[in-house]
Protein backbone atom coordinates (compact mmCIF):
# COMPACT_ATOMS: atom_id res chain seq x y z
CA UNK A 1 0.00 0.00 0.00
CA UNK A 2 2.95 2.19 0.19
CA UNK A 3 3.21 2.37 -3.64
CA UNK A 4 0.09 3.72 -3.75
CA UNK A 5 0.31 6.57 -1.38
CA UNK A 6 3.51 7.71 -3.05
CA UNK A 7 1.59 7.06 -6.49
CA UNK A 8 -1.24 9.57 -4.75
CA UNK A 9 1.23 11.80 -3.10
CA UNK A 10 3.28 12.14 -6.84
CA UNK A 11 -0.45 13.30 -8.24
CA UNK A 12 -0.09 10.14 -10.70
CA UNK A 13 -3.96 9.37 -11.46
CA UNK A 14 -2.88 6.93 -13.94
CA UNK A 15 -0.76 4.42 -11.55
CA UNK A 16 -3.22 5.00 -8.97
CA UNK A 17 -5.75 3.60 -11.23
CA UNK A 18 -3.64 0.83 -12.32
CA UNK A 19 -2.47 -0.53 -8.44
CA UNK A 20 -6.57 -0.14 -7.88
CA UNK A 21 -7.26 -2.19 -10.83
CA UNK A 22 -4.58 -5.15 -10.13
CA UNK A 23 -6.16 -5.57 -6.63
CA UNK A 24 -8.75 -8.52 -5.59
CA UNK A 25 -11.67 -8.16 -3.89
CA UNK A 26 -9.95 -8.44 -0.26
CA UNK A 27 -7.40 -6.33 -0.94
CA UNK A 28 -9.53 -3.93 -1.92
CA UNK A 29 -12.09 -3.77 0.86
CA UNK A 30 -8.28 -3.61 3.13
CA UNK A 31 -7.18 -1.11 0.36
CA UNK A 32 -10.68 1.00 0.99
CA UNK A 33 -10.01 0.64 5.21
CA UNK A 34 -6.23 2.30 4.58
CA UNK A 35 -7.88 5.37 2.51
CA UNK A 36 -9.85 5.69 4.69
CA UNK A 37 -7.45 5.75 7.73
CA UNK A 38 -5.06 8.06 5.64
CA UNK A 39 -4.50 11.84 7.20
CA UNK A 40 -3.04 13.62 4.66
CA UNK A 41 -1.52 16.26 6.31
CA UNK A 42 0.11 13.56 8.53
CA UNK A 43 0.39 10.59 6.32
CA UNK A 44 1.15 12.18 2.39
CA UNK A 45 2.45 15.75 3.44
CA UNK A 46 3.96 15.20 6.72
CA UNK A 47 3.11 19.04 7.24
CA UNK A 48 0.50 21.49 8.40
CA UNK A 49 0.17 24.42 6.14
CA UNK A 50 -1.12 26.68 9.12
CA UNK A 51 2.66 27.83 10.33
CA UNK A 52 3.22 28.86 6.57
CA UNK A 53 3.58 32.26 5.34
CA UNK A 54 0.43 33.57 2.99
CA UNK A 55 2.24 32.64 -0.32
CA UNK A 56 3.60 29.07 0.81
CA UNK A 57 0.89 28.37 3.04
CA UNK A 58 -1.27 28.84 -1.11
CA UNK A 59 0.89 26.30 -2.59
CA UNK A 60 0.13 23.81 0.05
CA UNK A 61 -3.19 24.10 0.03
CA UNK A 62 -3.65 23.77 -3.65
CA UNK A 63 -1.10 21.05 -3.60
CA UNK A 64 -2.59 19.27 -0.55
CA UNK A 65 -6.26 19.59 -3.20
CA UNK A 66 -4.50 17.97 -5.64
CA UNK A 67 -3.50 14.86 -3.31
CA UNK A 68 -7.00 15.04 -1.92
CA UNK A 69 -8.55 14.62 -5.95
CA UNK A 70 -6.40 11.80 -5.71
CA UNK A 71 -6.95 9.80 -3.01
CA UNK A 72 -10.76 10.05 -3.34
CA UNK A 73 -10.03 8.99 -6.84
CA UNK A 74 -8.29 5.40 -5.82
CA UNK A 75 -11.37 5.33 -3.23
CA UNK A 76 -13.49 5.36 -6.53
CA UNK A 77 -11.47 3.29 -8.52
CA UNK A 78 -12.06 0.84 -5.47
CA UNK A 79 -15.16 0.59 -4.67
CA UNK A 80 -15.96 0.73 -8.26
CA UNK A 81 -13.69 -2.03 -9.15
CA UNK A 82 -15.52 -3.91 -5.84
CA UNK A 83 -18.87 -3.44 -6.66
CA UNK A 84 -17.94 -5.02 -9.97
CA UNK A 85 -16.29 -8.06 -8.99
CA UNK A 86 -19.75 -8.82 -6.68
CA UNK A 87 -21.86 -8.02 -9.47
CA UNK A 88 -19.48 -10.68 -11.38
CA UNK A 89 -19.43 -13.45 -8.50
CA UNK A 90 -23.63 -12.83 -7.67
Amino acid sequence: MNHLKQYIKDKNWVEVLNQCKMLTPDERAATIKYLHSLDIDRDILKKDGNSLDVLARLDFYENRNRIYTRLNFALIACTRQLRISRRLNA
